[in-house]
């Protein structure tokens, strides 16, 4: 592994309350240096890249992405959307449900999963549809989709219309302690 020194970039690193000019040494893919912008040397044979007018910050996490696979890998596969988040930045992105078939079992779940471990330096955190087939009518099976891997659920941009389901699914997300987010509006307004 490249040994690293980012010289005179802006860190903004939240953990350290680091906020400002500094110069960042990696050795063997870890931090080991954070000093104020010229006060340490490159190490020996370190690649050192100048960064003036640039920013250096912990990976970025995107909680809301429209990954095209499963259904549609023409467009995207989990591992091409996976690395173009990481050109720009993002070590972290959460998957929307609306996928073809939609994320509403622990199969799909787990075969998104499988795929995001074929690229490296990115995480992938599935997102579960609250009900089967994004229609707002049967609840999927919140335990299955916490065991397969699904971190969080969603009907992404689908309303769920009926309140009783509503009503569980807040029920199922309060048992589990497993977020949901969602996009309400009365259709009959909209």
């Amino acid at each position: 592994m490249t040994n690293l020194m980012l010289m005179g970039g802006r860190v903004i690193d939240p953990l350290s309350g680091a906020d400002g000019l500094y110069d960042l040494i990696m050795l063997d893919g870890e931090i080991d240096a954070l000093e104020p912008a010229g006060r340490i040397a490159a190490p020996e044979g370190a690649l050192v890249l100048n960064c003036n007018g640039m920013w250096v910050v912990p990976g970025l996490i995107d909680p809301h992405v429209h990954l095209r696979d499963p259904g549609f890998p023409e467009k995207e596969t989990i591992a091409s959307g996976l690395q173009a988040a990481a050109a720009g930045g993002f070590t972290t992105v959460a998957a929307m449900a609306n996928t073809m078939p939609a994320n509403d079992s622990a199969e799909t779940t787990q075969y998104m999963l499988e795929r995001a471990r074929e690229v490296q330096g990115v995480h992938l955190v599935p997102v579960a549809a609250v009900t089967k087939g994004l229609e707002g009518r049967e609840l999927v099976d919140f335990d299955a989709m916490i065991q397969a891997g699904a971190r969080m659920f969603s009907d992404d941009g689908i309303p769920i219309d009926d309140q009783a389901v509503l009503a569980r699914a807040f029920d199922e997300a309060a048992r589990t302690g497993f977020a949901i987010s969602l996009h309400e509006e009365d259709r009959a307004l909209t």
